[in-house]
């Protein structure tokens, strides 16, 4: 692992830490990281149920899936020990009895308090791209952890979120406490740059320097969450 991706592996495996929130600029490694988590805990904690959101169902679908491979590919690991996609109700079974649910988090006009989640018995889970989320949709999965086996096995019920600096939801919640030094004890946030990933490629990192996109550039390359770009703006983001 790299030092970044070690970090959040040790919060994401303690016995503290509920909320694990983190930055991950582009091409630092951040999905492997979770699909690792999330294999790792299935494994080892039979019968336990987790969950992995985003607000396009097809979007995680093409980038777990790969993801995944990956993992087994690296690690040489048997495919008896990985997985079974049961794409028609995109759940991931294991031999073991745990599942991993694929979790559609868009919001949709019949069901704007996702009471669709409302009966999920879940050990834990990841959201991925948590800026593109409804709050609502967050808050009602936090509810749903901890009811899966969580006592038996002694853990922690964690959720892991990721995001791209946005002037919204996630920068009000998290980025501006992590900085005043006033997150909640049980809550971690770990940014991370493309340039802390030692095993990508540089030309990557050349190319998001030389994007002609400002914007994209400080957020991607730098993680800079303050970066506005839109001058002589009339009203301030959260107005």
């Amino acid at each position: 692992m790299t030092e970044k991706q070690a970090a959040v592996w040790q919060v994401l495996t303690d016995s503290v830490t509920r909320a694990i929130w983190y930055w991950g600029g582009a091409g630092w490694g951040k999905s492997y990281i979770w699909v690792m988590w999330l294999w790792y805990m299935a494994q080892r904690y039979p019968g336990t149920r987790w969950f992995i959101g985003r607000r396009e169902l097809s979007n995680l679908m093409k980038t777990t899936v790969n993801t995944y491979y990956k993992l087994g590919q690296d690690y040489n690991i048997p495919a008896k020990f990985m997985w079974r996609l049961y794409k028609k109700y995109n759940i991931i079974r294991f031999e073991n009895g745990s599942e991993i649910l694929l979790l559609d988090c868009a919001t949709q006009p019949a069901d704007p308090l996702f009471t669709r989640f409302g009966s999920l018995e879940l050990t834990g889970g990841f959201i991925d791209e948590a800026n593109e989320i409804d709050e609502q949709a967050v808050t009602i999965l936090k509810t749903r952890i901890a009811r899966q086996k969580n006592k038996e096995y002694w853990l922690v019920p964690k959720l892991l979120c990721t995001f791209n600096p946005d002037q919204g939801r996630v920068k009000r919640t998290f980025y501006t406490p992590w900085k005043s030094w006033t997150l909640p004890p049980d809550t971690v946030f770990i940014p991370s740059l493309a340039t802390d990933n030692d095993y990508i490629d540089p030309a990557y990192i050349e190319q998001l320097r030389n994007t002609t996109d400002e914007i994209t550039k400080q957020r991607l390359l730098y993680w800079n969450f303050d970066w506005s770009g839109e001058a002589g703006k009339l009203f301030r983001h959260d107005e």
